[in-house]
């Protein structure tokens, strides 16, 4: 089924479905969040995280963001609900700030270009990009 997204319903449908922002059950798509008031819905099914480490296996800031590409590739064309990124904390003994301060930026303009949210990670030395949208819808190819 060319353009069909496993994470994403059209309006009104009924679903397994949960709040894309706080994960919350809901019963219909559009339907706001009774909990934080949001109206994404993603399939509860969504919940997949894809994790890349772009950053310990002695990567230049190059390798790292193409690795980091394909990592985004992947996740927009399998309908990952999450991209986990281990970018490192930022040792200057290890050159991982130079790979984290590249990564992040990478990620904001993803976030920018194609929506969904970046959120901390409890370790310090990741972040997350939350996919709430399409490939299609994000301009990415199927």
């Amino acid at each position: 089924m060319a353009g069909y997204c496993p994470g994403i319903l059209e309006p009104n449908q009924v679903a397994d479905l949960e709040c894309g922002q706080c994960g919350n059950p809901l019963e219909r798509v559009g339907e706001e969040c009774p909990k934080c008031g949001n109206r994404e819905a993603v399939r509860a099914d969504r919940k997949r995280v894809l994790e890349v480490d772009v950053a310990h296996g002695g990567e230049t800031v190059e390798r790292a963001l193409a690795k980091l590409e394909q990592a985004v590739d992947e996740a927009l064309k399998a309908g990952y609900a999450r991209l986990r990124v281990i970018h490192g904390y930022g040792s200057q003994a290890h050159h991982t700030h130079r790979i984290q301060g590249a990564v992040r930026a990478k990620l904001e303009e993803f976030q920018q270009r194609y929506g969904g949210r970046l959120e901390r990670d409890q370790n310090p030395g990741a972040m997350e990009w939350i996919l709430l949208k399409t490939p299609k819808k994000l301009g990415r190819p199927e």
